[in-house]
């Protein structure tokens, strides 16, 4: 009878071992993230995901930085607009008292049908999670077999103080310490309970800058380091120039560039353009000619370009007969 090689030996061995620390210990393995969100920019679902079908990771938390200005509150309609698209429902939470009914209209968001708003928006960051405890509840009960997309936008967290900054009066550093003691403890207990309910939540914050830092970054967000720990991804916009129509100088929109800076879904550190409108938000069809022109995919001769595709060619003027 032939003998076993050693190799052989060793990876029974090896299995054997693996087996008994799984019995002796417990193991189990852990759902992945397959089911994405769209932003409404083709571009930054990619950079999110590293797939076609990409965008913010469904049962994460995701959390939207920037300046005033920068797109912030329209990229969270987007998301609530894609959630209603595909059945779900989205939740908005308004702590900055900014809602506008026709300007989110114009994002795609449905307020009249699978869109809910506390009746009464929570005062403080501890309320704004028993409202969300009780959306988790809501849904496990309704859906438990996670068939329905329910997205929570949280707008603002900036505009969110601690229950304890209410009650008292405090120093500006002390204020700030019970917001961040407030959200870690909050986050802390809804994490989980997100991931199991199925549940989406998109928080919107602000960048603002540390008084008195000379060297290194002085860019901070409001809420302490939980929510960014917390957070499977971390997206930061920033405005390069306004776009201004031709003929009349009125101000369209806003040339963004948004940069994934944490992510837990798909690579770290990647950039994308995309030009932001007022009127409908993100004009994802002239990204990917920015796009493509960046990667030279197309060619430029005289006034037309070409882009190539397979063995067809496809030529146009400027953006004109391009979407």
């Amino acid at each position: 009878m032939a003998r076993k090689s050693k190799d052989v030996e060793n990876t029974t061995n090896d299995d054997n071992i693996l087996e008994y620390f799984r019995k002796e210990l417990g193991s189990v393995e852990k759902e992945k993230v397959e089911n994405f969100i769209s932003t409404g920019s083709t571009l930054l679902d990619y950079a999110i995901a590293n797939r076609k079908d990409g965008g913010v990771p469904v049962g994460r938390i995701t959390e939207i930085i920037g300046n005033e200005g920068s797109g912030k509150s329209l990229l969270a309609y987007h998301i609530m607009a894609n959630t209603q698209k595909r059945g779900g429902i989205a939740v908005y939470i308004d702590t900055e008292h900014a809602y506008n009914e026709e300007f989110m209209k114009r994002m795609g968001v449905d307020t009249n049908k699978n869109f809910i708003m506390p009746e009464r928006v929570p005062g403080s960051i501890e309320e704004v999670f028993d409202y969300i405890e009780k959306v988790i509840l809501v849904t496990r009960q309704k859906f438990p077999n996670k068939e329905k997309l329910v997205t929570v936008v949280w707008d603002s967290v900036a505009a969110t103080p601690g229950k304890d900054d209410i009650e008292l009066s405090h120093t500006e550093n002390a204020r700030m310490a019970t917001e961040a003691r407030a959200l870690s403890r909050s986050l802390r207990k809804a994490t989980e309970a997100l991931v199991s309910g199925y549940i989406t939540l998109v928080c919107v914050n602000q960048i603002r800058e540390k008084v008195g830092v000379v060297f290194g970054n002085p860019e901070t967000t409001p809420g302490g380091k939980a929510l960014p720990f917390y957070a499977s991804t971390r997206i930061k916009l920033s405005s390069h120039k306004q776009i201004k129509d031709t003929e009349t100088a009125r101000t369209l929109g806003i040339a963004t560039q948004a940069k994934v800076f944490k992510n837990k879904v798909g690579p770290n550190h990647r950039t994308v353009d995309f030009p932001l409108y007022f009127d409908w938000g993100v004009n994802d069809e002239i990204s990917w000619l920015d796009f493509m022109n960046e990667m030279e995919m197309i060619k430029t001769g005289g006034p037309y370009k070409t882009l190539i595709l397979g063995d067809k060619e496809y030529k146009f003027q400027g953006t004109a007969g391009w979407c």
